[in-house]
C-alpha cells in the first residue's frame, strides 16, 4: 500500500498541471459566477421582497454552468493525462527504469491508473461541492434558493 501511495505522489509531482488546471479554472468560473450573481441578487431583501423561483432559476445559471464547466474540465484533464502517460511510457520508455527498481510494474500501472480513475474525479467533486457552498451563500438572506439540477452533491456523483 504505502508503494501505492508513493507512486501516485510520484504521478502528482510530475504532472502538476493535474490538479493546478482544475483548480484555477474551477476557482476562476466560481468567482465570475459570484460576481454575476452578486451583483444581480444584491437588490433583493428577504424580509421585503422575497426573490421569485423564476428569477432564482435565472441567477442560478452562472452557478450551474461553473459546475457543469468544473465536470468537463475534469474529463478532458484525465484525458489529456492518459494520452500524456501512454506517450511518455512509450517515448522515455521509463518502463525500464520501473524495471530496475523493487517497486513491480504493476504498481506502477495502478499509480498512473489511480490518478484518473481517483484522484481527478474526487477534485472535481471537491470543485462541484465548493461551487455549490458557494451558491448558497449567494442566495442567503434574498429570499431565493440555489436551483439547478447538481443543487446537491449526490446529483454531482450520479
Amino acid at each position: 500500500m504505502r508503494t501505492f501511495i508513493w507512486s501516485v505522489r510520484r504521478e502528482l509531482w510530475e504532472h502538476r498541471w493535474v490538479y493546478l488546471v482544475p483548480l484555477l479554472l474551477g476557482g476562476a468560473l466560481m468567482a465570475v459566477a459570484a460576481w454575476q450573481t452578486g451583483v444581480n441578487v444584491s437588490g433583493f431583501d428577504a424580509a421585503a421582497n422575497p426573490m421569485s423561483a423564476a428569477v432564482a432559476r435565472r441567477l442560478s445559471l452562472g452557478f450551474d454552468t461553473a459546475a457543469r464547466m468544473n465536470l468537463l474540465i475534469g474529463v478532458v484533464v484525465a484525458l489529456v493525462y492518459c494520452a500524456e502517460a501512454l506517450h511518455s511510457e512509450r517515448h522515455d520508455r521509463s518502463i525500464l527504469f520501473w524495471k530496475s527498481l523493487p517497486v513491480g510494474d504493476g504498481m506502477a500501472i495502478a499509480g498512473k491508473a489511480a490518478v484518473p480513475l481517483m484522484i481527478i474525479p474526487a477534485l472535481t467533486f471537491a470543485m462541484v461541492v465548493v461551487c455549490q457552498l458557494v451558491a448558497g451563500a449567494a442566495f442567503a438572506g434574498t429570499g431565493g434558493r440555489f436551483q439547478s439540477a447538481l443543487a446537491s452533491p449526490g446529483a454531482a456523483i450520479v
